[in-house]
């Protein structure tokens, strides 16, 4: 699991505002961040501050500062590089039969 840390905090009254300590360290050094809408899904509402330009992720500033609740930051990290390139490298498989002495596997990809 990669620690999770959010925009948005409880005031004095219990209103949620945001969290400007973590505002200003993420966007003094954005290329180790990740910024995510915590109803996003499928990877929309993510920026990746290594992966865009610069103004970009700054624009995204003004998104956490109207809804700071809704907003979470993740420190970058990639799965794996190969070649310079960040690639997945994770298999895709399903478990078709299982019994004492072996297990059959069968790829769940196109060939």
């Amino acid at each position: 699991n990669i620690p999770t840390e959010r925009f948005g905090i409880a005031d004095g009254s219990g209103a949620i505002v945001a969290d400007r300590g973590l505002l200003d360290r993420v966007f003094a050094d954005p290329k180790r961040y990740v910024i995510k809408a915590v109803d996003g899904r499928g990877g929309d509402s993510v920026w990746v501050g290594a992966s865009i330009p610069a103004g970009e992720f700054s624009a995204v500033r003004e998104k956490i500062l109207a809804d700071p609740g809704r907003f979470i930051v993740q420190e970058y990290t990639h799965l794996s590089v190969l070649d310079g390139k960040i690639v997945d490298l994770r298999m895709i498989s399903a478990v078709v039969s299982v019994d004492p002495s072996s297990t059959t596997m069968t790829s769940t990809g196109t060939d």
